[in-house]
């Protein structure tokens, strides 16, 4: 199985995702939320770091609230996410030749919440390549390390019995490497995100490229070949 990271590693939509989340929380906390980092966090810990930052409580039903608001803002600007994402180097041919195999199962483990993630994959031209089923999501929870147990046990609940051995996580950012090492999976990182990978998650990592053009170098990697 391949799990695939979103946002910097698959496509990239000119930073609208960002945009939407803080004018969620400009909505909920009537003021406007001063940046912090977001990128390789889930939205839901995105939306706690920065209702705290505004000295709110940052109870379940403000997390909430503020949720649906980030839901409901991408969904309204459907048209600008479809203008504004691009794929990255190299993305769609490997997700293709992957497609095509039959023996890889491929899917999706994301910070952001399910229905953006569809959303942003849609716009990306790449949703019909990957097993939504099987994705994990800021949806299911706020610790991002959680999330690739959660889509190894759809695939099992499913009946698609997967080697975590055989299992890689893909992904822009170090937190993309500490959920892979926290369910004893193997990690690609790639450098194609917002920030520069830190060099010592570049080396701690099974393997680094600076993007995904080298096609059919990736695909074999990734296949074991």
């Amino acid at each position: 199985m391949v799990l695939w990271d979103i946002d910097g590693t698959l496509c990239r939509s000119d930073a609208l995702g960002a945009a939407v989340i803080a004018e969620a929380i400009e909505a909920e906390a009537g003021r406007p939320a001063r940046p912090l980092p977001l990128h390789g966090k889930t939205d839901p810990q995105i939306v706690r770091e920065h209702l705290v930052d505004l000295g709110l409580a940052a109870t379940d039903v403000q997390i909430a609230s503020v949720l649906d608001g980030v839901v409901s803002r991408l969904a309204d600007r459907r048209e600008e996410l479809w203008a504004a994402t691009t794929v990255l180097p190299g993305v769609r041919a490997v997700l293709e030749l992957l497609a095509a195999r039959g023996d890889v199962h491929q899917s999706v483990v994301t910070g952001n919440l399910r229905p953006n993630a569809v959303l942003k994959l849609e716009a990306a031209g790449l949703a019909h390549l990957l097993d939504l089923r099987f994705m994990a999501t800021g949806s299911d929870g706020a610790d991002r390390n959680l999330l690739p147990g959660v889509s190894l046990a759809r695939a099992t609940e499913a009946g698609v019995q997967i080697d975590p051995r055989h299992t890689w996580v893909v992904g822009d950012t170090d937190r993309d490497l500490a959920c892979a090492r926290a369910s004893g999976l193997r990690c690609l990182l790639v450098g194609t995100g917002v920030s520069p990978v830190p060099r010592a998650a570049q080396v701690d990592a099974d393997a680094y490229r600076p993007d995904l053009s080298e096609v059919d170098e990736v695909v074999g990697l990734l296949v074991g070949r």
